[in-house]
């Protein structure tokens, strides 16, 4: 017999079983002192683990006492309640195998399908529920990327921490608005060019993956819609401009209104908005072949409106249409 002791769980490897107790031990995160919630909590561990490994989970089992010993799965009056799982081979836990050399991405990728496809179909929590809100979300996000480079560093790919922060921002319309301002470099040449890399890598994954992209960015200078344009063009997929325009006026405007709420939604000011105005490059010919003017300066019930995007489906409608003899060229 063989003991593992975790912060909250003693694990007893017996023959081709292991047998899984609960510490009755009150942390931030959990209560187990009482016997009612550690019986709870092994029912929910197999109901809960059993959708992904329903091989290995075998039942709970009650702990009796019978004298001065402890049996398990006999008659009498529970003293504790236990996990049965199967033994499997140590030798295929990841950290195994990477110590061996054996962990490659293919394995890597296989898990990471699986768990994506069982999110994708998994209960979801409200966006205002603390286990399912940004910050809970993005300190167990951290925390695995922070495991990743401790224990698999040449395995990660560089994109990676770039998609997780992207993800975290598309997701802040359901957190409080941060009011922490970004630091001047934020908008220095290099650190601009940085962040359209960034984009442009996790564009190309998005597109080579089958899915549509669409690209939220002010593309002042050339050189930066040009990279996206030659994605495009190398994979064979159309390039749509969306110019969301409104007079310089109506910008300081709303900036300048933007920039009196408490807390505001965003760094860029009226300093900034001077800045970008300056630094603007008009479309070129060909830019303005692909592009699809939008004009903002529109009552906000617009944009709900099918009419509002009509010349915007007029154009996909082309490129739909102009698709199939693009695959059979």
């Amino acid at each position: 017999m063989h003991r593992i002791e975790t912060h909250i769980s003693v694990i007893y490897l017996v023959g081709h079983y292991a047998y899984k107790l609960k510490k009755p031990v009150s942390l931030d995160f959990i209560d187990f002192t009482r016997p009612a919630a550690r019986q709870r909590a092994c029912r929910d561990e197999v109901r809960l683990n059993r959708r992904l490994a329903g091989e290995l989970y075998c039942g709970v089992e009650t702990i009796v006492r019978t004298g001065r010993v402890c049996k398990i799965g006999k008659r009498g009056r529970a003293v504790e309640h236990a996990i049965r799982m199967r033994r499997f081979n140590e030798r295929d836990v990841f950290s195994a195998m990477l110590a061996r050399g054996e962990l490659g991405l293919a394995e890597i990728d296989a898990v990471a399908d699986r768990l994506a496809a069982f999110h994708r179909h998994a209960a979801r929590t409200p966006p205002n529920h603390r286990y399912g809100s940004v910050s809970a979300v993005r300190v167990q996000m951290q925390t695995v990327l922070d495991s990743f480079e401790r224990e698999t560093r040449t395995l990660v790919p560089v994109p990676l921490p770039a998609w997780c922060e992207s993800e975290g921002k598309r997701s802040r319309p359901f957190a409080p608005v941060a009011t922490r301002h970004l630091a001047p470099s934020a908008y220095s040449a290099h650190s601009i060019d940085h962040h359209y890399n960034v984009l442009l890598t996790l564009t190309r994954q998005v597109l080579e993956a089958g899915y549509p992209a669409l690209v939220d960015a002010t593309f002042l200078k050339h050189e930066h819609p040009s990279r996206f344009a030659a994605l495009g063009n190398m994979l064979s997929i159309p390039v749509i401009v969306l110019d969301f325009h409104a007079r310089t006026c109506r910008l300081w405007e709303r900036v300048r209104t933007r920039a009196l709420e408490q807390p505001t939604a965003s760094d860029a000011g009226p300093v900034v908005l001077v800045k970008q105005l300056a630094n603007e490059e008009p479309l070129t010919s060909e830019e303005m072949a692909d592009t699809v003017y939008l004009d903002t300066e529109v009552p906000l019930d617009a944009f709900a409106h099918i009419e509002y995007w009509e010349a915007l489906r007029r154009r996909l409608e082309q490129h739909a249409a102009a698709l199939p003899e693009a695959l059979h060229a």
